[in-house]
């Protein structure tokens, strides 16, 4: 992910194998204010940083500063390192579709803020105008706050991580946005879906992102290709006649046509129809191969 001239890497490497000899995904943006969130491109594979085609990275100098963070399956994500340029400040902001975003490139885990489901969150805000939302796993919010943004009058952002959900409030407040319309919930996904099933809590639209896999106190461990049938039945209860049901993984293993089957089973066991339904494809800048086709899956569905 680059922001301005900060560019945060990903190495995924094999177990036991230097994961500096990865490719490396490596997507494009801006911090400066009113700057948006453009690109993103393939880096060449590296031995070491210092020899990374900077040309080839759209315009990037030797003066831009890298974040490496180094993943390997099976083993703890290593702390993230600085490896050239100077050290980026603690706290920055980006701007993407008019809305500000937090980010932070040297806290553990992502920056906060998923490059890939940028048109997603574009889609978002042509719809979202005098709509209740419920976003699950909402993170720090990235959807929601485009919601409000776009004139959604209410959302509802459930997540496990307390941490992530004051960074999403955050947002809101980077952006001016009031907090009385917009409540946060640090609960487990299904113990919330249960809760506003027996208050008979309905939304226009109902916003469904999980990771591939989570643990949590209440339901225990969570796989998006084993649970996210039960998901789309509790979630699609929940949406009003005529709304929206937004479905997505970036689980890479799982193909377009079984992940549609999945939710066609939720939706079947859930006694709801699909009236209308939109794909999103994987946004240009995240380039498919025949090798490595896409990874992430998003559809829109509207639900009778």
């Amino acid at each position: 992910d680059r922001f301005g001239e900060w560019l945060y890497v990903e190495d995924f490497g094999s177990p036991g194998g230097d994961v500096a000899q990865a490719p490396s995904p490596v997507s494009v943006g801006k911090t400066q204010p009113g700057a948006a969130v453009p690109h993103q491109v393939t880096a060449h594979p590296i031995d070491h940083f210092g020899k990374i085609q900077w040309d080839d990275l759209l315009g990037m100098t030797k003066s831009t500063s890298v974040i490496r963070s180094s993943v390997s399956p099976g083993q703890p994500r290593q702390e993230k390192q600085r490896v050239a340029g100077e050290k980026p400040p603690p706290e920055s902001f980006v701007r993407e579709n008019s809305v500000r975003y937090r980010i932070d490139l040297l806290q553990a885990g992502s920056p906060g803020l998923f490059l890939d489901q940028r048109e997603n969150r574009r889609h978002l805000q042509s719809i979202a105008r005098g709509t209740r939302i419920l976003n699950l796993f909402a993170y720090t919010c990235g959807f929601s706050v485009a919601a409000a943004m776009a004139g959604a009058s209410q959302t509802v952002n459930v997540d496990l991580s307390r941490r992530a959900l004051e960074w999403g409030r955050a947002n809101f407040l980077a952006n001016d946005l009031n907090l009385d319309s917009h409540k946060f919930f640090s609960e487990d996904v299904f113990e919330s879906l249960a809760k506003m099933s027996r208050r008979k809590e309905r939304f226009d639209l109902v916003l469904v992102d999980p990771p591939s896999s989570s643990r949590s106190k209440t339901s225990g461990h969570f796989s998006a290709k084993s649970d996210y049938s039960r998901l789309v039945r509790l979630a699609s209860a929940l949406v009003e006649n005529g709304g929206w049901l937004f479905c997505s993984t970036n689980l890479a293993s799982w193909k377009g046509a079984a992940f549609f089957d999945a939710l066609e089973k939720g939706l079947k066991l859930a006694g709801r129809r699909i009236a209308e339904r939109l794909w999103m494809p994987q946004p240009f800048d995240f380039p498919a191969t025949p090798d490595h086709p896409p990874y992430l899956k998003s559809v829109w569905l509207r639900l009778e």
